[in-house]
């Protein structure tokens, strides 16, 4: 028998909290936040809780803390600061080469 492969548009991530609740219930089709999810209950295993991981991975469901849960727009810029930015890596990049040069 040949295992599903779920469409991009099945691979869906749901988060449920309660304002009353510490905890958030995250639940993910996406096989980055599976292995991600993964990695912090064995990290962190006072803090996530598991309370389903399927036996193939395609799925996992656990529970984090409330206030792990973060919405962050992107970063906005300016154009000169992105110059000053550029010009900021330029050098370090420039000084991490020189660095390692062989004499």
């Amino acid at each position: 028998m040949t295992k599903y492969k779920y469409l991009p548009c099945e691979r869906e991530t749901i988060i449920r909290y309660a304002d009353d609740e510490k905890m958030a219930t995250v639940e993910t089709f996406n096989r980055k936040y599976v292995q991600y999810l993964s990695k912090l209950f064995s990290n962190y295993p006072e803090d996530v809780r598991m309370a389903r991981l399927q036996a193939n991975a395609d799925s996992i469901v656990v529970f984090v803390p409330k206030k792990w849960i973060k919405i962050i727009p992107p970063r906005k810029i300016s154009e000169a600061q992105r110059i000053v930015l550029r010009n900021r890596m330029s050098k370090m990049n420039s000084m991490a080469s020189k660095s390692h040069e062989v004499p």
